[in-house]
């Protein structure tokens, strides 16, 4: 994973080379998303291991990368798991809760992922009800936006 990672810096590196401030091109946005990728399952993988600080090293080399971007679904995912392998169940469920809401801004196009994450949340409730208990997008009734 590690040769990977070198390999994917020193492809940007070598592309980069030619532009002018923070310009980027097609092969440069596809480096980046494949190191985007790699740094992602080494954090999943990590996380399933139970190498918590291997995982938030992966999930900040990501956020790393986004910087200046706004931040990927995906990442976003994999830090709230993180949080909660970590037991850090009140931040985990309020990342989740504000993935949520971006999803809801967005539109007609994230129903599913809005589907996706409030079932993370309801199914959180057996788990740590004091904590679901106090989330206001649980106790607005039908103008909830997955409603």
């Amino acid at each position: 994973m590690a040769t990977r990672q070198s390999l994917f810096r020193a492809a940007r590196a070598q592309h980069g080379q030619d532009l002018l401030g923070d310009l980027s091109n097609p092969r440069i946005d596809g480096i980046k998303a494949l190191e985007k990728a790699c740094y992602l399952r080494l954090g999943a993988t990590a996380r399933q291991n139970g190498e918590t600080q291997t995982a938030m090293n992966a999930i900040a080399a990501v956020r790393e990368l986004e910087r200046g971007e706004a931040r990927s679904d995906e990442a976003s995912d994999e830090f709230s798991h993180v949080l909660w392998s970590q037991r850090e169940h009140s931040l985990a469920i309020q990342l989740v809760e504000e993935m949520l809401g971006s999803a809801a801004r967005s539109g007609e196009k994230n129903k599913g992922r809005q589907a996706v994450l409030l079932s993370r949340i309801v199914s959180s409730s057996s788990l740590c009800p004091t904590i679901v208990s106090s989330c206001p997008r649980l106790n607005n009734g039908p103008n909830h936006p997955a409603s």
